[in-house]
């Protein structure tokens, strides 16, 4: 019987599953992609707001990861949230204990919720920059993110997907290669708000690497998943929609 391909997911809890480690299980299934979840942090929030976070307990991430370590094959690896620097090293130093960079690690540099929530501070942002961020196949921040982190990792060597840049009528990705533009991706603009579109991508894209598809080719699939996705969605919160996944 064929292995099935797994996926470590180092992230956050979003009680409305619109983003967070619900969201990249939700997502993975549709690409037959089973999920090993790490909490870094739990939420109080909603489409308008985040209210409150609270970053796990010393050691449960190193742990937790040392326990599916033992037992399961990782293929892939996804990093969203980090909500302080204990977590940010702790992660750092699983990454490297466990030689999980020799996989594709996508991490989406989350620093501001969609409603101007700041998840991480000055030198958290720094310490991942350095150390984490290095040891990255993919990095796939946001426009504003990206003004925030982009003149800071002139040394980054993987791939920088900047996501979600409206025009009139188009979304378009820019994808960035050793600071050179490889490719531009385009996407119609339906100009709904969708809580977690980020999220998302960067799992979708994740889930297509580790099943075999060349970079190129995973972000056109999976910006064609987030397509499908939005089309098909109806539920709204006060402020955004979230994706029917």
């Amino acid at each position: 019987m064929k292995r099935s391909k797994n996926l470590l997911v180092i992230s956050g809890h979003d009680p409305t599953g619109g983003a967070g480690i619900q969201a990249d299980i939700e997502v993975s299934r549709n690409f037959n992609i089973k999920v090993f979840s790490v909490l870094t942090c739990t939420t109080i929030q909603n489409t308008s707001k985040v209210t409150k976070v609270t970053s796990s307990k010393k050691n449960y991430i190193n742990k937790s990861i040392n326990e599916i370590i033992k037992e399961f094959k990782i293929d892939g690896v996804k990093i969203g949230v980090i909500p302080n620097l204990s977590v940010a090293k702790e992660i750092y130093n699983s990454l490297i204990k466990h030689k999980l960079y020799k996989k594709k690690i996508i991490l989406d540099p989350i620093i501001y919720s969609e409603s101007g929530y700041k998840f991480i501070s000055d030198i958290t942002r720094k310490y991942i920059i350095n150390k984490i961020l290095p040891l990255c196949f993919i990095v796939t921040p946001n426009e504003f993110e990206d003004k925030i982190i982009g003149d800071e990792i002139n040394t980054f060597s993987g791939y920088y997907l900047i996501t979600g840049i409206k025009t009139k009528d188009k979304v378009k990705c820019y994808l960035y290669k050793n600071k050179r533009l490889k490719k531009i991706f385009t996407n119609d603009n339906n100009k709904k708000v969708f809580h977690g579109t980020g999220c998302a991508l960067s799992t979708s894209i994740a889930c297509n690497l580790i099943n075999g598809e060349q970079i190129i080719k995973s972000i056109l699939k999976s910006l064609l998943y987030i397509s499908k996705c939005i089309k098909k969605s109806n539920l709204k919160g006060k402020k955004q929609f979230l994706l029917n996944k």
